[in-house]
C-alpha cells in the first residue's frame, strides 16, 4: 500500500496537516467540519489571490449544487476560528484572498530544502539561501562519503579533518540561515500597538486636550503607514488620566507593545517624554525627552514617529515615510483648536459635541485647506441628532457640505471617506454608494476599526448578516475593549438567529461595563423573544434605571410587569414616554417599537412614517429590527422599506 506524504502549511500560530484535514493552534486541536478545513485549505494553497465565489464552491463541491451561503458559512466559521488573525481577506464582489506567511513542509524532509511562498522578496532571498547551502552539501558530500571507507583513513586523513571542518561551517551557516529566516518570518508579522493619551502635567487641567491628542495622531499616523496593528482613540480614551500602568494597559488591549508619555506647556514651550515598552515583559525598547517651542509641536510629532518606526522595526518605502510625517495643516493655532474639537467630540453628549463644532469651525477658520477639520466637523453634525433634540434634517446637510470639502481637499484622508459614508447610509440611505466610500476608507487604512464598525452596521441594517458579522469581528479585533462594537456584534448574531452565541456575546459585553445601556437592551429583546420573560424585564428595568430613570418610575414598572407582564412594561414605558414628548423630543422610532410589542399596528407605522419624513438615524433598522416584525405583511411597511431603498 503506498503511503501518502504527509504536508503541512504553517501560519502564524497554526498548522494545516493536508493529509489529516486538521487545523492546529499551539499544538491544540482547533474543532472545524473537514469542509471548513478544505476551504481554508484552498485559500492557503492559492494565497495572495483572489478566488472567485464560484470558483471555490466548484472546487469545493464539484458535484453538488449548492447557494454561496454554505460558502459564506465555511468563511465565517474559519474566520471565527482564526480569531483576531485576519487572514481571510473579503474582495467585495468577487470572492476571497488569503494574505498570511504561509511556511510549507513535508514529513520528514529537511528543513534546507523547504520551499516558501510569501508576499514579499524575503522568497527570492531564501531561495538563494537554500541554493547555497545544497551547493555546500553537494561539495561536501563527496569527502563524507570517502571518510566512511575504512581501507581509506589512513590516506585520507587530512580529506577527513577538511570533511569535519567544512561540516562544522556548514552546520553554522544552516543555524544562521534559520535564524534569519524565523527573524524575517517574526518581522513578516505586523507588531500590534497601544499609544496611551499622554499625561497632562499641567496642575490647571486646562491643556488635557493636549495629551489625548498627542496620542490620537500619533495613532493616525502610524495606521495609515498599515505596517502595524494600532488600538484606535476609541480604545484607549478610558487610560486619560494618565494613571494606568502601561504593562496592565497592554494587556487589557491585547497589543505587543505600548506607548506612553507625558506633555507640559509652559508658556510658549512644550516638553515632551515618551517611551516604548513591550508588553509581556516591561522590557523598554525606546525612550526620549523633547524640549522645544510649542510653535514646534509638530517637529515633536515627527522625531516620536520616525523613531517609533525604527523602534518596531517597521521597513517603510518612501511612500509609507511620507504618510508617516504628512502634516494635514502648516498652523500651530489650527491644530490645537482641532484637538480642542475631538476633545470634545469624544465626549459624546449634547453639549460636548457642540462645543466640538464650534472649534473644529474656528480651526477652519483659521486654515480653510485643513482637510482633517472638516471631517471632524462632518462627524459632529452626524452625531447630534443621536444627543438631543436635534434634527436631522437640520444638521446632516451640514455634514454632507464638510464631508465634501474634506474629500476636495484631501481624496486620500480615510477619515473623510468614512465621514461622507456615514452621510450617505444614515441620511441619504445611499446604500450602494455609502458601501463604496466605506470600502475606500479602508483601503487607505485596513486597521482603520471605525470604518470596519460602521460598515458592519450598514451590512447589518441590509440583512447582509454573514458580512456583517465579519466586518463587526474585524472591528472588535482592532478595538476589543470598544462597547459599542461588541454590543452590536451581539445584535447581529440575535438578528441571524443566533440567540446562544448573541447572548453570550452580550453578558461578555456587559462583564466589560455593566453600566452599558444598549448591551441590556439588546439582550432584553432576546430574551422577550424566547419566552423568558422575567429576565427580559429584569433587563429592560436595568436600562431604564442605567438611563437615569428616577425610584417612582422603576416601581411603576415592577407593578405594570406583576400585574400584566411584558405587555404591562411596555405599555407604561409608552405612557411616561407619550408625557414627556410634551415638552421633550422623542425619537419617534422608540414610540413605533413599543406600539409595535404591543400589537397596535396603525399607531406604530404613523410613528415609523414621521421617522422616515424626519430622516431619522435610526430608520436604517428597519429591515432588520425584530420588533417589527408583526408589520411586514402590511403594504404600508413595505412602502416605507421602498422609500428607503430597503425593499430588496
Amino acid at each position: 500500500m503506498c503511503n501518502q506524504t504527509k504536508r503541512f502549511y504553517e501560519f502564524g500560530p497554526f498548522r494545516i496537516d493536508t493529509v489529516n484535514r486538521r487545523l492546529t493552534a499551539h499544538g491544540e486541536t482547533v474543532p472545524l467540519k473537514q469542509k471548513a478545513v478544505e476551504t481554508l485549505l484552498v485559500l492557503v494553497e492559492n494565497r495572495g489571490e483572489v478566488l472567485e465565489k464560484q470558483a471555490l464552491i466548484e472546487r469545493l463541491w464539484p458535484d453538488s449544487f449548492v447557494e454561496e451561503a454554505n460558502l459564506t458559512q465555511n468563511i465565517y466559521m474559519l474566520r471565527k476560528a482564526l480569531g483576531a488573525y485576519d487572514y481571510i481577506e473579503t474582495v467585495p464582489r468577487r470572492g476571497y484572498r488569503f494574505s498570511a506567511e504561509v511556511r510549507e513542509w513535508e514529513e520528514g524532509v529537511p528543513d534546507l530544502i523547504v520551499k516558501e511562498r510569501m508576499r514579499s522578496s524575503i522568497v527570492i532571498e531564501e531561495e538563494e539561501e537554500i541554493k547555497a547551502d545544497a551547493e555546500l552539501i553537494d561539495a561536501v558530500a563527496p569527502l563524507v562519503s570517502l571518510a566512511a571507507q575504512p581501507q581509506t583513513r589512513r590516506q585520507t586523513a587530512p580529506l577527513i579533518w577538511a570533511a569535519v571542518f567544512l561540516l562544522a561551517v556548514l552546520g553554522v551557516a544552516v543555524y544562521l540561515w534559520t535564524q534569519s529566516k524565523a527573524r524575517k518570518v517574526s518581522a513578516g508579522a505586523a507588531p500590534s500597538i497601544a499609544v496611551l493619551p499622554f499625561k497632562s502635567l499641567n496642575a490647571d487641567g486646562t491643556e488635557d486636550y493636549l495629551g489625548l491628542g498627542m496620542a490620537d495622531t500619533l495613532i493616525t499616523r502610524l495606521s495609515r503607514v498599515g505596517r502595524a496593528v494600532v488600538r484606535p482613540t476609541s480604545s484607549v480614551r478610558r487610560y486619560t488620566a494618565g494613571e494606568a500602568d502601561a504593562i496592565q494597559a497592554g494587556q487589557e488591549l491585547g497589543v505587543d507593545f505600548v506607548l506612553d508619555g507625558s506633555i507640559q506647556r509652559s508658556d510658549d514651550r512644550v516638553r515632551v517624554t515618551a517611551r516604548l515598552v513591550r508588553t509581556r515583559d516591561g522590557q523598554p525598547l525606546w525612550a526620549d525627552k523633547f524640549d522645544e517651542p510649542f510653535t514646534d509641536l509638530f517637529k515633536v510629532q515627527d522625531a516620536i514617529s520616525e523613531k517609533l518606526a525604527a523602534a518596531l522595526a517597521l521597513k517603510l518605502s518612501g511612500a509609507e515615510q511620507q504618510r508617516l510625517s504628512k502634516r494635514q495643516t502648516a498652523s500651530t493655532e489650527a491644530y490645537q483648536l482641532y484637538l480642542k474639537g475631538r476633545y470634545f467630540w469624544d465626549k459624546r453628549t449634547e453639549e460636548g459635541l457642540k462645543k466640538s463644532t464650534e472649534y473644529f469651525q474656528q480651526a477652519i477658520d483659521l486654515d480653510p485647506a485643513f482637510a482633517l477639520a472638516y471631517s471632524g466637523l462632518a462627524d459632529a453634525y452626524a452625531q447630534l441628532p443621536g444627543y438631543g433634540p436635534t434634527a436631522s434634517m437640520e444638521v446632516y446637510p451640514k455634514a454632507r457640505a464638510a464631508a465634501a470639502r474634506a474629500l476636495e481637499l484631501d481624496g486620500d484622508l480615510a477619515e473623510a471617506h468614512n465621514s461622507m459614508a456615514a452621510v450617505l447610509s444614515y441620511f441619504e440611505w445611499d446604500w450602494a454608494a455609502a458601501e463604496d466610500e466605506y470600502r475606500k476608507a479602508l483601503a487607505l487604512d485596513p486597521n482603520y476599526a471605525a470604518a470596519h464598525h460602521r460598515l458592519g452596521v450598514q451590512l447589518a441594517a441590509m440583512s447582509r448578516t454573514d458580512e456583517a458579522i465579519s466586518e463587526l469581528q474585524r472591528a472588535q479585533a482592532l478595538d476589543p475593549l470598544s462597547l459599542i462594537v461588541n454590543a452590536l456584534l451581539g445584535f447581529t448574531y440575535y438578528q441571524a438567529r443566533q440567540y446562544d452565541q448573541a447572548i453570550a456575546q452580550l453578558k461578555k459585553t456587559i462583564e466589560m461595563d455593566k453600566h452599558f445601556p444598549p448591551a441590556h437592551e439588546i439582550l432584553a429583546h432576546i430574551f422577550a423573544e424566547k419566552g423568558m420573560e422575567g429576565e427580559a424585564f429584569a433587563e429592560f428595568l436595568e436600562t431604564q434605571r442605567l438611563t437615569g430613570e428616577g425610584e417612582e418610575k422603576l416601581a411603576a414598572y415592577r407593578k405594570a410587569f406583576a400585574d400584566t407582564g411584558l405587555k404591562g412594561f411596555y405599555r407604561q414605558r409608552l405612557d411616561f414616554l407619550l408625557a414627556q414628548s410634551a415638552h421633550n423630543r422623542i425619537q419617534p422610532t422608540t414610540l413605533a417599537s413599543l406600539y409595535a410589542s404591543l400589537g397596535e399596528t396603525e399607531q406604530a407605522l404613523s410613528w415609523l412614517e414621521r421617522a422616515v419624513e424626519q430622516h431619522e438615524g435610526e430608520v436604517i433598522w428597519l429591515k432588520a429590527r425584530r420588533d417589527y416584525d408583526s408589520l411586514r405583511r402590511d403594504p404600508r411597511f413595505a412602502n416605507l422599506l421602498k422609500r428607503i431603498n430597503l425593499d430588496q
